[in-house]
């Protein structure tokens, strides 16, 4: 049977896919993994900082190191997008793609607008709740994710990587999808990269928002296994 693999958005963590994973395997037989990005989880962020192409290739190079073929992934947010990227230099270990809540159009100015909610300290004292959410997810190392978070937007609004042409390059089948309530992903960019894929289609979740923490484990297993048969 073919292996799901579960990827995090960003400023997330594996962690946060254990209730998912554990959900998932209450219900199907096939092998449940999750992926924890580079630097995120606690682990140091690279010196480099994050790049979109760079996470591909690592989950690229991981689902090589071990020897996964076929499998489906579950993409959140960020999740979706390296998942795209990463299916069209590795076709052989990819079969699905589902993505939820992943931004697609990106801009200098959309950057912008994303990078300005990243301030540590601004979150600190405004947020608390947060940055302490942040800081049970990554440790002492919350800081520098929030800056390399904030450096791989602009770069990926500088130099967005999945476009139209991109896009029809990924023979793979697809499914977009976004909650309703979504406020960071609009319906118009979610539909257009369904339109822009050679095999996909959009679906809509009625009642969803963006943050994994606020959906349902029970619910999103269910959709997880309707689109990944």
């Amino acid at each position: 049977m073919n292996p799901i693999v579960l990827l995090h958005g960003a400023l997330g963590s594996g962690k946060q896919l254990e209730p998912i994973r554990e959900a998932l395997a209450k219900q199907t037989d096939r092998t449940i993994h999750f992926y924890n990005f580079p630097g995120h989880g606690g682990e140091d962020v690279p010196t480099d900082g994050f790049r979109m192409d760079k996470l591909a290739k690592d989950f690229g190079a991981w689902l090589s190191l071990n020897n996964i073929m076929g499998a489906d992934i579950f993409g959140y947010s960020m999740g979706g997008y390296v998942a795209l990227l990463t299916v069209r230099k590795n076709p052989e270990r990819i079969r699905h793609i589902l993505t939820l809540g992943t931004k697609f159009d990106w801009s200098v100015e959309g950057a912008k607008r994303e990078t300005k909610h990243l301030n540590a300290k601004v979150i600190s004292e405004k947020v608390p709740k947060y940055a302490q959410h942040l800081e049970n997810l990554h440790g002492g190392h919350w800081v520098d994710v929030l800056s390399a978070t904030a450096q791989l937007m602009t770069h990926l609004g500088a130099k967005p990587l999945l476009n139209e042409y991109t896009l029809q390059m990924i023979q793979h089948p697809v499914v977009i999808t976004r909650g309703s309530e979504d406020k960071m992903v609009s319906a118009e960019e979610s539909e257009q990269v369904a339109i822009d894929l050679p095999d996909a289609r959009y679906e809509e979740v009625v009642g969803w928002p963006h943050p994994l923490e606020k959906l349902d484990p029970t619910k999103l297993t269910a959709h997880i296994l309707k689109h990944l048969n």
